[in-house]
């Protein structure tokens, strides 16, 4: 997640509610298409409304032509002060240029929601985000950008096994997931305010939304996660392994999609880490390989992911301010690592051996030790 470790007031740590240990049922339910029930933001669940862990994102990734970069989150959340406030944040890389980020904060009432007609439909001032099961559209009037962004869907809108990890009998702690734009292409007009210059941009894009409720480091030790979105074929795969309260368990989903159908769906695969380097900083082991194998929803399937050469290491807390990062550190270290890597994933479909492989990029998220 671009936004970065959301903040916790010291006010948080008094509003969890006690938490049925070892109680987790992740991704246990059947994967199909999505709906305007999975697009609603959660903010006025009766479980959200004062739950001060509450978050939840709208995130769009994409993969543009002639080295253009484009990146949108809107961010909606209880923690910190205040409940029910969203966020708006836009990153754009002009051929050749550098990268101008953008962000926009909005209190409860500055922002609205609707689902109309199949419809979800975000407001944040000037800004607008509106789509459904076959595409989305986007208006941005930021500090620095202006961008009208069309998203097309290939596939439809997708709910990976269920789409959710409940925490406790009572299922109302919960991570949800519901891929908005599983392969889809993405056609956008932005202007640099600064200079005036206009951009004319197309790509590939996938597009997602998550929610969640519960302490962060209760949710989850930790994320290993792969994103690639190809000129045939987008694969994409989170796995969650949850805290120690919940029995270390990994739960997760994988999805291969063409420009005609989603291709492979599975559920809940077997991980095994391995040849890890040591971050001294942060006391993590960092897992450089990644094997996979078994899952629900996908017959025989294997899984290899080695990463090549590491991209990135970011602190969560680093963007946090002193007093943020002394009630945040409590709780999580998060610290995320990126590689290029090389993968290679095996199945049965049809009676027929399938193979894919290549290069994408490998994400390994550690909050907890």
């Amino acid at each position: 997640m671009k936004l970065g470790f959301p903040v916790i007031s010291a006010a948080v740590l008094l509003v969890c509610g006690p938490l049925l240990a070892y109680e987790v049922d992740g991704f246990s339910g059947k994967s199909g298409k999505a709906g305007i029930k999975d697009f609603l933001p959660r903010c006025d669940a009766e479980e959200n409304r004062n739950n001060k862990f509450y978050s939840e994102q709208y995130s769009f990734n994409s993969e543009l032509e002639d080295g253009y970069d484009l990146w949108f989150q809107v961010f909606i959340s209880n923690m910190g002060v205040a409940n029910g406030r969203a966020a708006l944040q836009l990153h754009f890389t002009p051929k050749g240029g550098s990268k101008i980020k953008d962000r926009a904060l909005f209190e409860q009432g500055a922002w609205s929601y609707a689902g109309d007609g199949g419809k979800l439909t975000l407001k944040l001032g000037e800004n607008l985000l509106a789509g459904d099961a076959d595409g989305w559209t986007a208006h941005f009037e930021t500090e620095h950008l202006a961008a009208d962004v069309t998203v097309k869907n290939l596939v439809s809108a997708w709910k990976p096994g269920g789409g959710g990890v409940y925490y406790g009998a009572a299922r109302k702690n919960y991570y949800d997931v519901t891929l908005l734009t599983p392969r889809g292409t993405i056609e956008a007009d932005v202007t640099v305010k600064a200079t005036g210059e206009k951009h004319h941009v197309t790509g590939r894009v996938t597009g997602d939304r998550s929610a969640s409720n519960l302490s962060p480091n209760l949710l989850a030790r930790r994320w290993v996660k792969l994103r690639l979105v190809g000129k045939a074929y987008t694969i994409l795969m989170t796995n969650l392994q949850t805290s120690e309260e919940y029995g270390d368990k990994w739960v997760g989903w994988f999805l291969i999609a063409s420009d005609k159908a989603i291709l492979a769906s599975g559920t809940n695969p077997a991980l095994e880490l391995a040849d890890s380097e040591r971050d001294a900083e942060a006391g993590y082991e960092v897992p450089r390989s990644v094997l996979l194998s078994g899952g629900t929803g996908i017959e025989g399937f294997t899984g290899a992911i080695k990463g090549l050469k590491r991209t990135k290491r970011h602190d969560q807390l680093a963007d946090l301010s002193t007093i943020e990062k002394a009630v945040v550190s409590k709780l999580v270290k998060p610290i995320s690592y990126g590689y290029k890597a090389e993968f290679e994933f095996q199945f049965q479909s049809g009676g027929k051996a399938r193979s894919y492989k290549g290069k994408a990029t490998y994400t390994y998220e550690q909050l907890t030790r």
